[in-house]
């Protein structure tokens, strides 16, 4: 049924390690901002109640564009060295290729959300996906 997969999820296959990987579009209901490393496939997730925002002049009248970009401007570099921006191009988590996706869709790896009959199998899947997404640093 369509309006079950309101957040248009799918499978996607990496055309360079035939990886396959979940893609689906952000939550209208999570309260963050989201930063791709232009390098890897690392993110930083960054909630409105981070302190960062109290430093941003007039945050509540800016675009959502004028925010990432005051965003973009304080985080440090990624450990790849890459930087975190709002339009970096989305990556396979396995082999770092940029993936042709819609910049709105987040990446996610193809086990997340499956049904675990074993909680030590899904933990796994969830720690491995830990490894993607980065507490940001602030400059």
């Amino acid at each position: 049924m369509e309006e079950d997969n309101w957040l248009n999820e799918k499978i996607i296959k990496c055309t360079k390690c035939g990886n396959e990987l979940k893609v689906c579009d952000h939550s209208p209901f999570e309260h963050s901002y989201r930063l791709y490393c232009n390098s890897c496939p690392k993110r930083v997730d960054i909630g409105t109640y981070e302190k960062v925002f109290e430093e941003i002049e007039n945050y509540d009248e800016l675009s959502y564009e004028q925010i990432m970009i005051e965003l973009e401007k304080r985080l440090q570099n990624c450990e790849c060295g890459g930087e975190f921006m709002m339009n970096s191009k989305r990556r396979c988590l396995h082999c770092a290729k940029p993936l042709n996706i819609d910049e709105e869709q987040n990446v996610w790896l193809k086990e997340m959300w499956s049904e675990f009959n074993d909680d030590k199998q899904e933990q796994k899947i969830e720690k491995e996906m830990l490894k993607f997404i980065v507490q940001p640093k602030w400059k």
